[in-house]
């Protein structure tokens, strides 16, 4: 038997609340719920009423309300169940309508505990420590949801992949299912006698861009992209590709994806176009409950892993629960939308899109409008910059916005992945500051990126702002200006006239003349390496040194 671990449920993030809700003519009861659960995993601490009716799943939040938590199997994050908060807890959430409360306990729960729930009519449901609250969230919320029938062969919604098999079974051929960005969401089972792209998607979890680009030169994307109807495609012998029948699937008009029917060597049934069609109404509700699923699950798989990046809680054991490990080495990737409209969410999912053709291990999240990507497998600083370029090009392309990447200068485990955060927050922040780059690695700025942190000290302590420089500060504007900027260039440029009045857009001779006048107000020795390096750190400080503004 596996050793309890210590409760580490504190460490999760209280706040994280599935809303998604199911009309009470589909809620499943307790009983059954439990049955689809498993008794090993999850088990009732009380008397209980078996028909009790479940409808949803929300996980506890301590600055919330929380009036919403009705017909929900409530998780209880981040609570001791030996605490007397527990029964406050148990007693508040069943009087707003809780179906059952759900506690990890590495043994029975506390007497106390068990005759308060029974006194409010609550129903106790208890997990071992070693289980993992994200994996009793999906495995509940799975359990909730499975339970109307459909018309493709009596399949659950939402179970993508019996959907599939039983499609292939009546069209005699081979299926996947994608969703909008040709990402594959499930797929029949594999024959031996399948065709390259089907094979390459399923391994790499996309449709290869090569075969896409095939599709798109026969218009086969623009009739899917357009049209409602099964779309026939022809084979194309170069590529590998064999015939197939094509769908689009929609509802209320929102494109939800695409089921592709491929044959196996062999011709497809005679009314498989037939029923293609009638499978793409049955699909919508197969996606719409699959992705109702996959979405809840990510948003506390999200929250995990902020927690990870901003180095809260227990890092090694958030980290291990959302699959990062410490022997793996890690790349983490800022990417920002130059576009401040650009909605975060648009920005998440195509950064995922992107990572997810390099590899189905990578992690995305956002913290505020920065998305994040936490990447195994990049060898060197040359790899991380051919990806980084790549992947702003493709999400420029897909947001039609610009974006910025900037990544970590090493690689590390997940112990390592705040700090390697950090370098990458660095690294954007040099980005934000120039005009002239869009992707860069920590290593490729770091000179850039101390000295902005030089500067930070320096505007909090105003003493070190004091010195020579003052003088020339406190003229008014027309006349320090052009000095200030002429003084910026010449430090700049190492003394060389020639290139820093060219900088300035002046005559070299004006340029002298400048120099030579903020030298004598100013009395300051340009010779002198600690002087000049404090006047350089001063200058930048002052919006009017900019160097490259004409004068």
């Amino acid at each position: 038997m596996t050793p309890a671990r210590p409760d580490v449920s504190k460490d999760l993030p209280p706040a994280v609340v599935d809303r998604t809700r199911r009309s009470a003519g589909s809620a499943v009861v307790l009983s059954e719920l439990l049955r689809r659960f498993g008794g090993d995993l999850l088990s009732v601490a009380n008397t209980f009423d078996a028909d009790r009716q479940v409808s949803g799943l929300a996980v506890y939040d301590s600055l919330n309300d929380q009036d919403d938590v009705c017909g929900s199997v409530l998780l209880a994050v981040g609570s001791d169940v030996a605490s007397p908060a527990s029964i406050e807890l148990v007693t508040a959430m069943t009087q707003r309508g809780a179906a059952a409360v759900v506690f990890r306990t590495s043994g029975p729960a506390p007497i106390d505990l068990v005759t308060a729930a029974d006194d409010v009519g609550a129903v106790l449901l208890v997990a071992p420590v070693e289980a993992t609250w994200v994996h009793l969230a999906t495995m509940l919320r799975v359990s909730i949801s499975a339970g109307p029938q459909d018309a493709i062969g009596g399949v659950a919604l939402g179970d993508l992949f019996g959907f599939a098999n039983a499609l292939a079974e009546e069209v005699g051929g081979s299926v996947t299912v994608e969703d909008e960005y040709f990402r594959l969401m499930a797929y029949s089972s594999v024959t031996d006698d399948i065709d390259e792209p089907r094979k390459q998607t399923i391994l790499g979890r996309h449709v290869p861009d090569r075969f896409l680009k095939v599709l798109q030169r026969k218009g086969v994307l623009q009739q899917l992209a357009h049209d409602d109807d099964v779309v026939a495609v022809e084979a194309v012998r170069e590529a590998g590709l064999r015939a197939r029948l094509a769908v689009g699937v929609r509802a209320g008009g929102e494109l939800l994806g695409f089921i592709w029917v491929a044959d196996q060597g062999h011709p497809l049934h005679s009314d498989a176009a037939t029923a293609l069609r009638r499978a793409a109404q049955a699909a919508a509700l197969h996606i719409m409950h699959y992705r109702r699923s996959q979405r809840a699950e990510s948003e506390i798989h999200r929250e995990l892993l902020q927690e990870v990046l901003e180095g809260r809680g227990s890092a090694d054991v958030t980290a291990a629960q959302i699959g990062l490990h410490r022997e793996v080495d890690y790349v983490v990737l800022a990417v920002e939308a130059a576009d401040a409209t650009t909605l975060t969410d648009r920005l998440l999912r195509a950064v995922e899109l992107y990572c997810s053709m390099f590899t189905n291990r990578a992690q995305c999240t956002n913290v505020g409008t920065r998305v994040y990507a936490v990447i195994p497998g990049l060898r060197d600083a040359e790899e991380m910059r051919r990806f980084s370029v790549g992947g702003a090009k493709r999400i420029e392309e897909a947001l039609h916005v610009g974006v910025r990447i900037a990544y970590s200068a090493h690689r590390g485990g997940a112990e390592r992945l705040a700090e390697l955060r950090r370098e990458a927050d660095r690294a954007m922040r040099v980005l934000l500051h120039r005009e002239d780059a869009d992707v860069a690695g920590l290593e490729d700025v770091r000179a850039e990126a101390t000295v902005l942190e030089l500067l930070d000290v320096m505007r909090q302590r105003p003493h070190l702002q004091v010195g020579k420089l003052r003088e020339l500060v406190d003229l008014e504007y027309e006349r320090s200006a052009p000095m200030l900027r002429t003084l910026r260039a010449y430090i700049d440029h190492f003394g060389d006239v020639a290139a820093a009045s060219q900088a300035m857009v002046v005559h070299p001779n004006t340029f002298r003349y400048r120099l030579r006048r903020a030298v004598a107000l100013l009395d300051v020795d340009l010779t002198h390496p600690e002087e000049r390096l404090v006047l350089a750190l001063q200058l930048r400080l002052d919006p009017r040194a900019q160097r490259l503004e004409p004068a």
